[in-house]
């Protein structure tokens, strides 16, 4: 074989195995963004519902999405947790961030079964200045989660959509 020929089948090597790292990290990222449109759909029904039992005094029916949002979300914070992050730049980190991300939204649930099982109107104002400060830690939370996803990108030569 020429010296030319094998150049050219190490440049076509090299080329399959950066396109396996980056399919490999392309990947992970869709696994872990597919978890999260998994669950949308149910936070968003939570939301509008919490919101209108709490207006209409339904506490009782806010402690219960509370605490059956608390459990969607710890089972999908566990099925992301299984995810075994590929062996890639910044992949581990961008994990971690998501998982403390959609740990805060756990915690907004909780603050709702709070609200909701809140035996007089102090202490629910209690839980309701709690779920503010929860609700500006997931802010940053998801503010970290998506730098950390777009470095994650970045260092993979990916682009995110």
């Amino acid at each position: 074989m020429r010296r030319k020929d094998k150049i050219i089948i190490a440049f076509a090597l090299a080329i399959m195995v950066l396109s396996c790292k980056q399919k490999s990290a392309l990947s992970f990222n869709q696994a872990i963004i597919a978890k999260e449109k998994e669950i949308t759909p149910a936070i968003e029904a939570a939301e509008a519902s919490v919101g209108a039992y709490y207006k209409a005094g339904k506490f009782d029916s806010v402690a219960a999405i509370g605490e059956r949002m608390e459990r969607l979300v710890q089972k999908t914070i566990d099925e992301i947790k299984v995810i075994k992050a590929p062996d890639r730049k910044e992949a581990e980190e961008f994990k971690i961030a998501f998982l403390e991300a959609f740990a805060y939204g756990k915690d907004i649930y909780t603050v709702y079964k709070k609200i909701g099982k809140a035996t007089t109107a102090e202490d629910r104002q209690k839980q309701l200045l709690e779920l503010d400060q929860v609700m500006k830690n997931k802010e940053e939370a998801v503010k970290d989660m998506q730098a950390a996803q777009k470095r994650f990108a970045a260092a993979n030569g990916f682009k995110l959509q």
